[in-house]
C-alpha cells in the first residue's frame, strides 16, 4: 500500500490553450526527455523563471498580514531606535520603513540560504557589485559570515 502524498505534493488539473501544432511539439519535447507532457511543461516554465524543475521556489510577496506584521515592527524599531512611541513614529518617514522593511526581508532570505536568490534579484535591480555588496551585509547581519547560504 503506498503512503498518501503530502497535500503539497498533491497535483491539480488546470487546462491551456495552444494550437494542436503546439501541442504536439510539447508532446515530442516531454517524450524526448523520458517525461509525461505536463510535468515537463511545468518543469521547463519553472526553471525559466529561475527555480529547480518541480521545484515550487519561495514566495517573492508577502500577503496583506505579513506586509502589516512587518510595517508594524519596523515601526516599532524605528520608534525604539529613536526614543518615541505610539504615533509620532508614524512620522519617521516612507523611506526609513521600506528599508527596514526591505532589510529584514533580505536578511530572512540570507538565515534560509538562499544566497543565489537573493544575488540574482538585486543584481537585476542595482548591478552585481552592489547586488553582492547587499547580499554579504545580510549574510553578515543574518550571523552566517560569508559561508551562509553559499551557491
Amino acid at each position: 500500500m503506498r503512503g498518501r502524498k503530502a497535500p503539497e505534493e498533491l497535483s491539480v488539473s488546470h487546462s491551456i490553450s495552444c494550437t494542436p501544432v503546439q501541442w504536439a511539439r510539447m508532446r515530442e519535447l516531454a517524450e524526448r526527455a523520458g517525461m509525461r507532457t505536463s510535468p515537463y511543461i511545468v518543469g521547463r516554465v519553472l526553471k525559466r523563471e529561475g527555480f529547480g524543475a518541480g521545484e515550487a521556489g519561495h514566495a517573492l510577496v508577502l500577503d496583506g498580514k505579513q506586509q502589516r506584521g512587518m510595517h508594524d515592527a519596523a515601526l516599532g524599531a524605528a520608534a525604539a531606535l529613536s526614543g518615541l512611541s505610539g504615533n509620532a513614529c508614524a512620522y519617521t518617514g516612507l523611506r526609513e520603513t521600506v528599508a527596514l522593511l526591505f532589510e529584514a526581508r533580505l536578511d530572512e532570505m540570507a538565515r534560509e540560504g538562499r544566497r543565489g536568490e537573493m544575488e540574482a534579484l538585486l543584481a537585476s535591480v542595482t548591478g552585481p557589485e552592489r547586488a553582492a555588496a547587499l547580499v554579504r551585509r545580510a549574510v553578515m547581519r543574518a550571523g552566517g559570515g560569508e559561508t551562509a547560504g553559499a551557491g
